[in-house]
């Protein structure tokens, strides 16, 4: 009897029963694990079903069937603040792979500087969790601060959006971050890594008469980026200049149109492209909620 219990208690710790765990392997990965306060947080999870037979991942609006469990430094588990719009059922054939992508920064309240301690569950009959990561959320520095006064379109009352330069990382390669924040709204409009920043004492800002923003910068040696935003955060022009014969530089004509003065702007195709970094507004739970 004692040889029948001690056989099964190793059958268990080997793994010779067939659990649903050990059906389905789950897998977590980030793209680096320091990231700017409000940045984008994609986290990639990589699903393999090991077994001989075809899972089904199936969840309902109450249980879903990925989920994230996620820790701050003093073991806080963080709550979830939105909903996975990109949760959907996932049938898995055996020996199939599928992966799926979750940006952490909009649905969980990480928005405060620390290390975070993160794991995937995946959940069917039985729980499946991946291994945890960590991450760091970190500071900036702020390198220039303005106001956008525009109109609301929708409620014609005239309002603000607060924008922020800043410089990220602080050490080894940094680049120029934009974050436009809107009180009214309590929430993050866009916060978006631009290019690499060479020198900050070159950065140029400018307001034309529609409130769209217009930013020029030094991005390497004999490159300059320019870049322009509206009031609500949305990119409408890019692009990537040298200073062959002179350098460019930011000119407000009398119609308060912004151009781009001097340089020689590069081809389309040679131009870095912003990365998907834009975070559609982002709610910050810390701030006191909009007057009806």
């Amino acid at each position: 009897m004692r040889r029948i219990l001690f056989l099964g208690f190793l059958l268990l710790l080997t793994g010779v029963f067939p659990l649903l765990h050990a059906q389905v392997g789950v897998r977590l990965e980030f793209p680096r694990n320091e990231f700017l306060t409000y940045e984008t947080i994609p986290a990639e999870v990589t699903l393999h079903n090991n077994s001989a037979e075809t899972v089904t991942l199936r969840g309902t609006e109450m249980n879903r069937w990925l989920n994230f469990r996620i820790r701050d430094n003093h073991d806080n588990i963080i709550a979830r603040a939105g909903d996975f719009r990109e949760d959907k059922d996932l049938v898995l054939e055996p020996g199939q792979q599928a992966a799926r992508i979750i940006n952490l920064t909009r649905l969980y309240g990480l928005r405060r500087p620390g290390r975070y301690s993160v794991r995937a569950e995946v959940t069917a009959n039985n729980t499946t969790v991946s291994p945890s990561k960590f991450i760091f959320i970190e500071e900036g520095i702020p390198l220039r601060r303005l106001k956008l006064h525009y109109k609301d379109t929708e409620t014609g009352k005239n309002d603000v959006t607060d924008v922020t330069l800043i410089e990220y990382p602080k050490t080894g390669e940094p680049r120029l971050y934009l974050r436009m924040e809107s009180d009214t709204r309590n929430a993050v409009l866009c916060n978006i890594s631009l290019m690499p920043l060479l020198m900050k004492e070159t950065i140029q800002t400018q307001v034309d008469g529609e409130s769209n923003l217009h930013i020029l910068f030094r991005t390497g040696p004999r490159a300059f980026g320019y870049v322009a935003f509206d009031c609500q955060g949305r990119p409408i022009a890019l692009d990537l200049y040298t200073n062959t014969n002179s350098n460019p530089s930011l000119k407000v004509t009398e119609n308060r149109e912004v151009l781009v003065e001097g340089g020689t702007l590069l081809p389309k195709e040679k131009n870095d492209p912003i990365p998907a970094s834009r975070n559609p507004q982002i709610i910050r739970p810390e701030a006191k909620k909009p007057k009806n």
